[in-house]
């Protein structure tokens, strides 16, 4: 038999393994990560419907169509 089992070591967890405790704690990597993360599922999205957005109404204005950029609409 291979392994860990094989040598005695069963009792060691994976998280042990992963995580080295005995080094310090890198929190600019996991601050740069959460900064990348809320930036990726915020900005990311909302800047393709802000440009589109700006887009139409600019199309809008120049046609004088309703819904112009001053928002007075009507009869």
């Amino acid at each position: 038999m291979d392994g860990p089992a094989a040598t005695g070591a069963g009792g060691v967890s994976a998280a042990a393994m992963v995580l080295p405790w005995d080094q310090p704690l890198r929190t600019d990597d996991l601050v740069g990560h959460l900064l990348a993360y809320v930036l990726g599922i915020t900005a990311l999205p909302w800047l393709p419907g802000y440009g589109t957005t700006r887009v139409a109404r600019a199309v809008r204005a120049r046609r004088g169509g309703a819904g112009e950029v001053t928002g007075a609409s009507g009869p």
